[in-house]
């Protein structure tokens, strides 16, 4: 099986590998695409869509691959909260979307509250991430927020789990 991805990330790359490791994969090709949304997505829905365009425009590039993957991380507000959410999406030869979105993380407060105010999540959580103790909870916790690998593995394989119930 030949497949994309929609990124040139070295994280997102290794995350994918990692998923798919049981899987027979012949290629892989990475391709720098446009998401076609907004630097930091601030709803589930446009992460969603993120997702989608990152494997539709991954697929454009190759139309040689048997499916295309886009992954997003975005943020969606619940009762005056941002959560962190990523989405993966596939992309089949059929035109078909196959879509896993993971759980949802909360920011801190006073994240959440900056973030209102137009500035960006990945700078302010590392900011926050730096006024706390190495040894707490709460800095495992936004260690998560930073790295995405467990949000992404989980969307990766919820997204194969759809494309496998109904493929």
């Amino acid at each position: 099986m030949k497949i994309s991805l929609g990124s040139t990330s070295v994280n997102k790359k290794n995350i994918l590998l990692e998923v798919l490791s049981d899987f027979t994969i012949t290629d892989i090709v990475y391709n720098n695409v446009s998401s076609d949304i907004s630097e930091q997505p601030l709803s589930e829905e446009e992460t969603i869509q993120g997702a989608k365009n990152r494997a539709k425009n991954s697929f454009l590039i190759d139309q040689t691959v048997d499916m295309s993957f886009g992954m997003e991380g975005g943020l969606s507000k619940i009762d005056g909260i941002y959560y962190l959410v990523c989405v993966t999406a596939i992309y089949t030869k059929d035109g078909s979307y196959y879509l896993g979105i993971s759980s949802k993380l909360p920011l801190p407060k006073d994240v959440s509250e900056k973030i209102d105010k137009g500035e960006e999540f990945g700078v302010l959580v590392r900011e926050y991430q730096q006024t706390l103790s190495k040894d707490s909870d709460l800095y495992f916790l936004v260690e998560k927020l930073i790295d995405r690998k467990d949000l992404f593995k989980e969307s990766i394989q919820n997204a194969l789990l759809i494309y496998k119930s109904n493929y």
